[in-house]
């Protein structure tokens, strides 16, 4: 008995399913990219039932944090795949109530949105190998409490290219957020 055929390359094409759906997939795959880095970064992940803007709450709990020893950060998740490789960041626009919130001075938890830049052919989205998963391209962080405010209905996010989402950062921001700080 013959070994089945293994498509390896993300040039192949594949039968995706739920076409109509793109946008629904693209946040799937962002999800999954910041799970895997809030693993690596050791923080719960809880996602609320109702969806009022924040996507995810990443805690992170160890003895030097103030107060409770747990660090709370909100996340708001956008991608895209209309990015300029040449720019120094990616971006993305919000609904304004949501900007209004994740620009508040005085939270009580920290905030910020993570912005995924992926290929737009949904073919190039991951690579699985022996050797590990790829996933293509990146997330990248950005805080809004210092932004200068928008007058747009949609404002316009802008995450730093130097910001990259990956488990170092996160352990860094939730370390400052554990001793009273911002991410």
């Amino acid at each position: 008995m013959s070994e089945p055929q293994v498509r390896s390359s993300p040039t192949q094409s594949a039968l995706r399913g739920y076409p109509n759906r793109y946008t629904h997939m693209m946040e799937q795959l962002q999800l999954s990219y910041v799970r895997a880095i809030a693993a690596s970064a050791g923080c719960i992940v809880s996602t609320p039932d109702i969806d009022d803007g924040i996507d995810l709450t990443l805690m992170h709990k160890v003895d030097i944090h103030q107060g409770d020893k747990v660090a709370r950060l909100e996340v708001q998740l956008k991608a895209t795949s209309e990015q300029n490789e040449e720019s120094k960041y990616v971006t993305a626009t919000m609904r304004r109530d949501r900007w209004e919130y994740y620009r508040t001075p005085d939270c009580t938890i920290n905030k910020i949105v993570v912005i995924m830049s992926m290929p737009k052919n949904q073919d190039e989205w991951t690579l699985a190998e022996h050797t590990g998963l790829s996933v293509k391209y990146c997330a990248y962080w950005v805080n809004l409490y210092r932004v200068e405010d928008s007058t747009a209905d949609r404002p316009t996010i802008r995450a730093f290219k130097s910001n990259i989402f990956n488990d170092l950062a996160l352990c860094e921001m939730m370390e400052r957020i554990g001793q009273g700080g911002r991410p």
